[in-house]
């Protein structure tokens, strides 16, 4: 008997309507210079959203969300960065409306959703404003509000993962530094441009897999983790991932997150500090 048995069909079929749906998300907006749309400015959002998330308890994988909505409808709306910097506010702060309504819950509940929703907008926009942009936003993106996110994908993937024959805890290490990758990823929007959520993840699993003892990730549990990049369901490209892998590798300034083998935390906190 091989100690290698097949994935899950059933896993194989998921993964692969995932990857298929990226081809519903493909975006061209990237960084711009100036003053209105600059790489500080993403960094100032994007550390905004998670600071938001974390204080009212919503998955943070909302964050990735709404950052797909909004790269998504300046890339239809504004595809050369022609809005002023009050509507960027606005797009920004609709953008996480909307996703925190679609796809959250609060840990406490319905109330404390409705309380946060209430303060996201409270003091700087008007609600119909809010409402009028969600509605134009919901119209740019066709209706497509469910796009594969990192954490799908990279689930995923660790469901199999040759890893998880050997060792469940480290195959948990790498699905958790994964998406502590992704999660940088976000601050970078020229990478989400060029690459696809499944190539990033993917990448992200192997910059992990590195950190492992190769008495624990044997070079055959490697080589069975890369053939799935040519399984038939899949057909990633192995060159992208390989250059996605590296720029990651060279944008990401703390390395040494992921050496807490296994266990810790991989969700970033001041992610800021993690990009060069």
């Amino acid at each position: 008997m091989s100690p290698w048995p097949e994935p899950e069909p059933e896993t194989m079929e998921e993964l692969a309507a995932l990857i298929k749906k990226e081809d519903n998300v493909h975006y061209r907006a990237g960084v711009r210079d100036g003053p209105v749309f600059s790489q500080a400015w993403r960094h100032s959002v994007c550390d905004w959203y998670y600071e938001f998330v974390d204080r009212y308890n919503f998955d943070r994988e909302v964050v990735g969300i709404a950052l797909n909505y909004f790269d998504r409808y300046i890339s239809k709306r504004s595809p050369d960065g022609g809005f002023a910097r009050e509507t960027y506010q606005l797009i920004a702060v609709s953008v996480l409306f909307l996703a925190i309504k679609v796809h959250a819950a609060c840990d406490d509940g319905s109330a404390s959703r409705t309380k946060a929703l209430s303060g996201l907008i409270y003091g700087h926009f008007e609600g119909q404003d809010v409402l009028a942009k969600e509605r134009d936003i919901l119209v740019a993106l066709d209706w497509f509000v469910n796009p594969p996110t990192f954490h799908q994908i990279a689930l995923a993937f660790s469901e199999i993962h040759p890893l998880r024959l050997v060792s469940t805890q480290y195959n948990t290490y790498v699905y958790e530094a994964a998406r502590y990758q992704c999660e940088l990823a976000l601050f970078l929007p020229d990478l989400l441009m060029q690459y696809r959520p499944s190539e990033i993840v993917f990448a992200a699993m192997l910059n992990a897999m590195e950190k492992i003892d190769p008495a624990i990730l044997t070079e055959e549990t490697k080589r069975r983790f890369m053939s799935l990049l040519h399984h038939p369901e899949m057909s990633l490209d192995e060159s992208k991932v390989i250059e996605v892998k590296e720029y990651m590798k060279c944008e990401f300034t703390a390395p040494h997150e992921l050496h807490r083998l296994p266990g810790g935390s991989a969700s970033p906190t001041n992610v800021t500090e993690r990009i060069r």
